[in-house]
């Protein structure tokens, strides 16, 4: 048996069992924020703009290259490339790689507000691993004003629950602050529950719609009362020769002066359309996520294209990186005594070719740069010839002839 297998052990086998109480479902009546909290992740799986905003910043996340410096008193820094701490990242647990780490990391930074990452140690009490926990499940407990202890509830194969305690130092825990809750994270979904909710039931309306109506095409309306063989006879042909898409436009049978009575209710009367484009527009938006980025390219060029994807990276990416690389140097290097070591992402933020080629333009027609200066920033190697102050102006030196012996 592994260290892993002994930690998951030891996880799951202390504290007392309840009954879990039932999740409160997507876009139903919530009475308190216990039941809302267990809304996001049933937000990502139903409704899709919400799914494709994570999975856009996820991606983004999971792409940023991640570095390990070394630091000393003046304040330089030095790549180092070989480490056990970035050993554990690329592999936090037999089951997870580098990739998926990350991208489930601002998953759950995204939908719930934090990521909580169980810290798993070897007999010695060193670190060997990460397991994630779902935030949604934990507790936080204080002394006093301070917080001195997790209780995490996990579900055992029995559909029980166990009640877990986490000591502080064992959780690495990740959030985009709480104004309300500063020790706890504050999800997005918060934010744009009514337009998750508003786009999930016009979806829902516009697919049973297509299916078998979402509202009665139509009322059967009898002179008489009918006997209750007869309603239900009439009640069964309708159903069953009528309804659904495969009996559409069939022409209705009735009899016994019973009449048809079409009640008209079009979806452009809904406006639908227009609604869940809004929606759209307002769930992308709370998330920080351009819809160029997810394939909406409607009054979109290529300069306008390259300045979103500078937006999009400078001011959603990059503070997400931000926290993560902060909280990933405060939990897994400085709380284990290393404090020479730094965690960093690459900037993710791309570059704008024009104004860059206008810049370095600019710098060399004013020799303010050499050629092979500029050449060092764009990554290319000098030439011979690049040295010297470049004159745009400048004739090139004139040689004289040479002179041919007769």
């Amino acid at each position: 048996m592994n260290i892993f297998q002994k930690a998951a052990r030891a996880f799951g086998s202390i504290f007392k069992t309840y009954v879990e109480p039932g999740w409160q479902p997507l876009l139903e009546l919530v009475e308190s924020e216990e039941h809302f909290k267990h809304r996001p992740l049933t937000a990502n799986e139903q409704v899709s703009w919400v799914y494709a905003c994570i999975r856009r910043i996820s991606m983004s996340v999971m792409s940023a290259y991640l570095r390990l410096y070394q630091t000393n008193t003046e304040g330089q820094w030095k790549e180092v490339d070989s480490h056990e701490i970035l050993d554990l990242l690329h592999e936090p647990n037999p089951f997870l790689s580098k990739n998926e780490f990350f991208f489930l990391l601002a998953q759950f930074l995204e939908l719930t507000g934090e990521s909580n990452w169980w810290k798993i140690r070897d007999e010695f009490g060193k670190l060997v691993g990460l397991s994630p926990l779902n935030p949604l499940k934990m507790e936080l407990k204080f002394k006093g004003t301070w917080p001195s202890h997790w209780i995490y509830r996990a579900t055992d194969e029995r559909g029980m629950i166990l009640e877990i305690k986490l000591d502080m130092k064992d959780v690495m825990q990740i959030k985009l602050p709480n104004p309300r809750q500063p020790y706890r994270g504050l999800s997005p979904i918060s934010a744009a529950a009514p337009s998750i909710d508003s786009y999930f039931y016009s979806s829902t309306w516009s697919r049973r719609f297509f299916k078998n109506s979402a509202v009665p095409s139509a009322a059967i309306v009898s002179e008489k009362p009918l006997s209750q063989t007869q309603y239900e006879r009439l009640r069964g042909e309708i159903d069953t020769k009528y309804r659904g898409m495969s009996n559409a436009h069939k022409v209705l049978l009735l009899e016994n002066n019973v009449k048809f009575q079409p009640i008209t209710m079009s979806m452009k009367d809904m406006q639908l359309l227009e609604l869940k484009k809004f929606n759209r527009e307002e769930i992308a938006a709370i998330f920080g996520v351009p819809l160029a980025k997810m394939g909406i390219v409607e009054d979109v060029n290529r300069a306008s294209a390259e300045q979103l994807d500078i937006t999009y990276s400078k001011e959603t990416i990059t503070p997400i990186l931000g926290m993560i690389e902060e909280s990933l140097t405060r939990s897994l290097l400085k709380s284990e005594g290393v404090s020479n070591l730094v965690l960093s992402f690459d900037s993710v933020v791309p570059k704008n070719t024009m104004v860059e080629t206008a810049k370095h333009t600019a710098y060399l027609d004013r020799s303010v740069l050499t050629i092979n200066e500029v050449r060092k920033e764009l990554g290319l190697p000098p030439v011979e010839w690049g040295d010297k102050p470049f004159k745009k102006n400048e004739e090139p030196a004139k040689t004289e002839p040479k002179k041919v012996m007769t």
